[in-house]
């Protein structure tokens, strides 16, 4: 099978997979509430969910580089299946919470294959970074859609059964239809491990745009990867449950037709540029979908827009972290990048229920409004330090 194939069929089980998960995953929050959780034990709860999906990431990356993209891609896929059905079987909210915890660890290990993978398997990464997030935010889309149908006949309960179901023949698929991108790393063999687990040296630009996905990541925690946007949508502007995956619905469909305009957009304008202005926009729109001001337009517009300028995001940072990296160190890099921007990230949560709880729940956004800006401005000064780089 040719390499190309493999962005194809990556694409197209990460569609599968994300309908039948985001289908219930946005109304987690609910569910944990209704199982007897307090908002601090739920904001805590996301915290853990975050950190366990990063705090293993470097050692997964040292993993994709040692074994191979695909392994690190298949293995872990085969434990999402009996995690999902403990939490669908559990009464205890704890006991979901320490599930998911674990399902987002095995994440963790996969996450850094998935990128190096897209970019090593054609010449066109623009366009396949571009398939690669259509395919997720459309999966993702049509799944919420499809929950605010199912969620009241079937339970959240059921559907996370279905979703073990599925995730265990993506997992079989993946295995027979993928083909690797990078062979097992030789001349490591007679190395200590200490030497095999090293990095690959530094450089100021790299060095900076850690800094600067750090503040993206604490920003995006408290907006799409948070739980205050579905518990707002529910406590303040009194959605149901089905109404608030409608919403994320149209936000992700929206967003993922417009992934190829956003693939090109950083063809021909640059990723980097793309990025700075995202990262200010996506938390700017949502904040003023939830001011309370009487718009001469269907608010859901603003809505919109904000999903629209979180999937820039995600299309043009690993654009940008692949063009500062090599293929034989791109794992590992890719594996610290998530742990250093998720171990930031993973205050959000915590911070932002602590703020919605002493200023109310609008106080999240507006300090996820906050570190885009500081994002920004990091671009911005990272923009005139590399002109003036260049002009001397």
């Amino acid at each position: 099978m040719d390499k190309n194939k493999n962005v194809e069929i990556l694409s197209l089980t990460a569609f599968l997979i994300l309908v039948f998960l985001f289908s219930w995953v946005y109304l987690l929050p609910i569910h944990l509430k209704e199982l007897g959780a307090t908002d601090r034990q739920i904001g805590f709860s996301y915290t853990l969910f975050i950190l366990s999906f990063t705090i293993t990431q470097f050692i997964g990356g040292f993993l994709v580089d040692r074994f191979g993209r695909k392994t690190m891609i298949v293995v872990p896929g085969f434990f999402y299946p009996p995690l999902f059905l403990l939490m669908a079987f559990s009464r205890s909210w704890f006991l979901v919470t320490l599930c998911f915890f674990l399902v987002n660890m095995a994440s963790s290990f996969q996450s850094p294959a998935f990128f190096p993978f897209v970019a090593e398997s054609t010449k066109n990464r623009e366009r396949a970074f571009a398939l690669f997030n259509a395919c997720a935010s459309l999966g993702i889309g049509v799944g919420t859609l499809i929950g605010s149908f199912i969620i009241s006949p079937l339970g959240i309960q059921n559907i996370m059964i279905i979703s073990a179901f599925i995730y265990l023949f993506v997992a079989t698929v993946r295995h027979f239809t993928l083909k690797e991108t990078r062979q097992k790393i030789v001349d490591t063999e007679n190395k200590s491990f200490p030497e095999k687990l090293s990095l690959p040296p530094f450089n100021t630009t790299l060095l900076s745009f850690f800094i600067i996905a750090s503040l993206i990541s604490l920003s995006i925690s408290l907006t799409i990867n948070g739980p205050f946007i579905t518990l707002h949508l529910q406590e303040a502007l009194f959605k149901n449950k089905e109404q608030i995956n409608l919403l994320y619905a149209s936000g992700w469909i929206i967003a993922s037709l417009l992934s190829f305009i956003g693939g090109n957009l950083a063809k021909n304008y640059g990723a980097r540029k793309i990025l700075g202005l995202s990262v200010l926009l996506h938390p700017l729109f949502l904040l003023l979908y939830f001011l309370p001001f009487n718009y001469p337009f269907p608010p859901i517009i603003l809505f919109l827009i904000s999903f629209i300028f979180f999937q820039l995001i995600a299309i043009a940072q690993p654009l940008v972290l692949t063009s500062l990296t090599r293929i034989e160190e791109r794992g590992r890099i890719w594996g610290l990048f998530g742990a250093v921007t998720g171990m930031f990230s993973s205050m959000g949560p915590t911070i932002g229920t602590e703020l919605k709880i002493a200023f109310g729940g609008l106080s999240p956004f507006i300090l996820a409004q906050v570190w885009g800006i500081l994002a920004f401005i990091a671009f911005v000064i990272n923009r005139i330090r590399r002109k003036r780089l260049f002009t001397r």
